[in-house]
């Protein structure tokens, strides 16, 4: 629905504009996971994004952003959960935690961080790994991002692996506390 609506309002102010695809969480019974491990008193982490439906999860080449499909993939960061992003994937890619602000001017820049300011989360250069953030305990405000690095020629299968664990605090975190 989301995504029409954005085309709708494309095609009405006349801006070509290409969406990059969002992290969809499978149907699962991640809500009641959550519950029984507050109720317990235990940190659970529960998943986040762990496949994509039916067709594999593909970061498509950077060599030119116009002409390939989005060289990223983004999903958001639950505010008061920590996050852990653990993954393997066919090639290289780079992981980000944007805030809102960021992602827009990563997303507005083609998927350069060259037009990003200020700082954020990013992770280099790996076919495998395993990373926490911390900054969503008292913040709704981040975006994750796995990104083929500028250069790549060729498409990235990913296998995702993050998962959320709740721990929020009593006071703003991140871009949060500086708001």
């Amino acid at each position: 629905m989301l995504k029409v609506a954005v085309l709708i309002l494309t095609v009405i102010i006349g801006v070509v504009y290409v969406m990059p695809y969002f992290l969809a969480a499978p149907a699962n019974d991640t809500s009641e996971n959550i519950a029984s491990g507050w109720s317990a008193g235990v940190q659970q982490w529960v998943p986040l994004w762990n496949e994509c439906g039916v067709d594999p999860c593909v970061i498509h080449a950077f060599a030119d952003p116009i002409v390939y499909k989005h060289p990223w993939m983004v999903g958001s960061v639950p505010d008061t959960f920590d996050l852990n992003i653990t993954y393997t994937a066919s090639g290289v890619i780079d992981v980000y935690v944007f805030s809102l602000d960021q992602y827009n001017a990563f997303a507005n820049c083609q998927g350069l961080t060259i037009c990003v300011t200020g700082w954020y989360f990013h992770y280099h250069g790996q076919s495998a790994t395993s990373l926490m953030f911390y900054l969503a305990e008292g913040c709704a405000q981040y975006l994750m991002v796995f990104a083929s690095p500028l250069g790549n020629t060729h498409d990235i299968t990913i296998n995702p692996g993050v998962e959320v664990a709740h721990d929020n605090t009593p006071f703003a975190t991140g871009v949060c506390a500086s708001s």
